[in-house]
């Protein structure tokens, strides 16, 4: 979860906050909402008993013991969960098997049921152990769930026993808007979809064209042409995310994780050649933005040991990883100057997020830019603006770039009302900015349902025969 994404976070919160006002044998207490070395996580009552690898140590799984463990799988051409596989994971082998399409969160009850969402309800159908298939048509067991197809989210879940939980609702997309913003802090939409998340858009440096993170049923990246008015698929796969256009506008840099971690990959623009993957490292990468030359790719790194750190990785001969800055504390979101000779990123050294400059190539002194907080450095294209935002401001400070470098004072150009994402970015001429409003997005439902010995009824309405 991000940070920065307040609207989810604002969300996982109110979940947490309703969960810990239930009491009842069969669902774990919640005793707190944390923050964690920058996570948000739950602090939940201790359930005795073993973990999975410590059950596999013991000795192999039987059939029955493994099978609660579907998958779901989302095919690089759907848009939707709801249109998702459902497969059966091997434990010792990790090959999986398609035994069901179109649904999302599955799972095996004890009366012989594979259960699963879609649409806002509960669908169970026999599912035979031996064979490791279904057997006989899907029926709707249960109507009004809260389900999110973009989000691969179904709210349910069983006891062995038989109790059923789940959080009322339909299902529900996110009303998600790109909006361009003018420096008085008027909002005009630019992108409208209720059937996918839209995350941080960046412009083409000549202003022509968005490239836009859609996370639906997959995460891929999409070129908007904004006088065009059209939409088209850039990345075939799914998990790119965080683009950066390099500066000749002909290849943008991206992370992706198709071995687990996040690391970094380049694609053409123009070419249908798959994306190269740039660099290789055990910890997760975001790209931040590349020198003007088109030879250097900043970004930053994040390691057990010392958080956030600054890197670039050489293009020009071959590929070289180095490290522009290191230290214990977190530094991210590395941005180049329009004259190749600054770095402008965030750090958290003061104890709080501010944005600095560094020279490039490297040197010890370091210039603070930001006064009382700051996120998300971008550069006018010019170099004689820095923006940044800090909370809902977005600010802007008046820069002189050189060999030694000007800086004014800090100034807000407006605030974004609640619902508006944190990240931005600027068009070419500093006059505009583009952001994302969920303002609209539908809210989630709030009421738990538990139902005992539903398995009976389960039995009932889709008897298996076996």
């Amino acid at each position: 979860m991000s940070a920065i994404d307040r609207e989810r976070l604002a969300r996982f919160e109110r979940e947490a906050k309703l969960l810990a006002q239930l009491s009842h044998p069969y669902i774990a207490t919640i005793h707190g909402f944390e923050e964690f070395d920058g996570q948000q996580c739950l602090i939940m009552e201790l359930v005795e008993g073993e973990t999975l690898a410590q059950r596999i140590a013991n000795g192999a799984l039987s059939i029955r013991e493994a099978i609660p463990l579907f998958i779901q799988i989302a095919e690089v051409d759907i848009q939707s969960y709801d249109d998702a596989s459902i497969a059966v994971l091997d434990l010792e082998t990790r090959e999986y098997r398609v035994v069901l399409e179109g649904g999302m969160n599955p799972r095996y009850s004890p009366t012989g049921h594979l259960v699963y969402a879609r649409n806002g309800a509960l669908f169970a159908v026999p599912f035979n152990l031996d064979a490791l298939e279904v057997r006989g048509t899907p029926t709707q067991v249960v109507t009004g769930i809260a389900t999110s197809p973009v989000a691969a989210n179904a709210e349910y879940a069983f006891s062995s026993s038989g109790t059923l939980v789940f959080v009322a609702g339909t299902s529900w997309g996110e009303d998600f808007k790109i909006v361009v913003v003018d420096r008085q802090g008027r909002m005009e939409p630019l992108v409208e979809s209720t059937e996918a998340y839209f995350d941080l858009p960046r412009y083409s440096p000549d202003g022509t064209l968005l490239v836009v993170p859609v996370d639906s049923a997959n995460a891929s990246l999409w070129l908007y042409d904004i006088a065009r008015k059209t939409f088209g698929r850039f990345t075939a796969a799914f998990t790119h995310t965080e683009p950066v256009w390099a500066p000749d506008g002909e290849r943008i840099a991206f992370r992706s994780d198709p071995r687990g971690v996040q690391n970094l990959f380049v694609q053409s623009v123009a070419s249908t050649e798959e994306a190269e993957q740039i660099t290789e490292s055990p910890y997760t990468q975001r790209p931040g933005s590349w020198s003007p030359s088109g030879d250097v790719l900043a970004f930053d790194e994040t390691r057990p040991a010392t958080g956030r750190d600054l890197m670039l990785v050489r293009t020009s001969e071959g590929v070289v990883v180095e490290t522009y800055l290191q230290t214990p504390f977190n530094e991210g979101r590395p941005n180049f100057s329009p004259d190749g000779g600054w770095i402008a990123y965030e750090s958290d050294a003061s104890g709080r997020y501010e944005i600095y400059l560094g020279h490039y190539p490297a040197t010890a002194r370091r210039w603070q830019v930001s006064t009382e907080g700051g996120t998300v450095p971008r550069w006018r294209a010019d170099g004689r603006e820095l923006f940044y935002r800090n909370a809902a401001k977005l600010m802007v400070v008046d820069v002189q770039l050189g060999t030694e470098i000007m800086l004014g004072n800090p100034e807000e150009l407006f605030q974004t009302p609640d619902g508006i994402r944190i990240q931005f970015d600027v068009a070419p001429d500093g006059q505009s900015f583009v952001m994302i409003d969920t303002r609209e997005s539908t809210p989630p439902p709030r009421k738990i349902h538990i139902v005992q010995n539903w398995f009976a009824e389960l039995e009932r309405l889709v008897p298996t025969n076996q």
